[in-house]
């Protein structure tokens, strides 16, 4: 059974909707960006949980280690679209 074929599915599927509506909350974040980076980070975890079902410890930090790579992807942009919403706040 596939990973996104089990129970977690659901959750995936709901955290891919609560932060494809973070757009609306920043119009700085473009939607497809936001969808690409979302997918991304579904995949990379997919990837972590796939390979620590299978017990591939060698695997699973890989995809580990790829995966918390990619939080930079997500982290950056968001800050710096927080950063262009409110600059006052966040005035050096």
């Amino acid at each position: 059974m596939s990973t996104l074929e089990s129970p977690k599915r659901g959750y995936l599927l709901h955290s891919i909707g609560a932060m494809s509506r973070g757009t609306s909350a920043n119009p700085n974040l473009r939607k497809d960006a936001v969808a690409d980076l979302v997918k991304t980070h579904v995949l990379t975890l997919k990837e972590v949980i796939d390979a620590q079902a299978s017990g591939n410890v060698v695997q699973a930090y890989a995809a580990l280690r790829h995966a918390a790579d990619h939080m930079a992807m997500i982290a950056n942009p968001l800050a710096d679209a927080i950063v262009e919403q409110f600059p006052i706040k966040y005035a050096i």
